[in-house]
C-alpha cells in the first residue's frame, strides 16, 4: 500500500505536461479535419488538464 500512496506525488504533476502537449496536437488535428465537436472536447479536456499542470 505505501507505493501506491507514493505515487501520485511522484507522477501527478510530472505527466501534465505531455498530457497538455497532447491535448494541443488534438485540438490541431481536429481542426485540420474540419470536426469542431472533436476540435471541442479537446479544447475542454486541456482545460479540465490545467489546474494539475499548475505548481502547488
Amino acid at each position: 500500500m505505501r507505493g501506491a500512496a507514493t505515487r501520485p506525488a511522484r507522477h501527478g504533476r510530472a505527466g501534465s505536461r505531455p498530457a497538455l502537449a497532447l491535448c494541443d496536437e488534438a485540438v490541431a488535428l481536429f481542426a485540420s479535419c474540419g470536426d469542431r465537436r472533436g476540435e471541442d472536447r479537446a479544447r475542454f479536456l486541456r482545460r479540465a488538464l490545467l489546474p494539475y499542470a499548475n505548481p502547488a
